[in-house]
């Protein structure tokens, strides 16, 4: 929606208001601010999974440098696997119309795994090119 659009909009929302009543009017607006709300979540959807994809790689360097871990990617997969295994209520009407509005916007565990393994290869190639050995 430009922004002439949205001044008529918020015009016709006023004039509703107005004279329909809030209930009304709150009827009206509530299908616009849906579809509003969910195409940007679908607009940025890319540039999210990216962030979080960063932010995994982010704390997999901190584990391999301020904690000597070796393999970030296997507590990351145990972690992943974890949290899955926790029991959720997926028959609630807050779940059901959470996920009906929201668009996901993380990567998959296997791919955050992979971008981790990727992340492992690349720092043990470095430190063999130095001479070095990831301990």
């Amino acid at each position: 929606m430009n922004a002439c659009g949205s001044f008529v909009f918020v015009i016709l929302m006023l004039l509703s208001l107005q004279y329909l009543g809030a209930f009304v009017t709150a009827c009206l607006a509530a299908p616009f601010l849906i579809i509003s709300i969910n195409g940007s979540q679908r607009m940025f959807r890319k540039a999210l999974g990216m962030e979080e994809t960063n932010a995994d790689l982010g704390a997999a360097k901190a584990l391999i440098e301020n904690y000597g871990v070796r393999r970030p990617s296997m507590v990351a997969a145990s972690l992943f696997r974890t949290l899955r295994a926790r029991p959720r209520d997926r028959t609630s009407l807050a779940y059901r119309v959470r996920r009906l509005l929201t668009v996901d916007f993380h990567p998959s565990d296997n791919k955050r795994v992979k971008a981790i393994q990727e992340l492992e290869e690349s720092i043990a190639k470095g430190a063999d090119e130095a001479g070095d050995t990831i301990q």
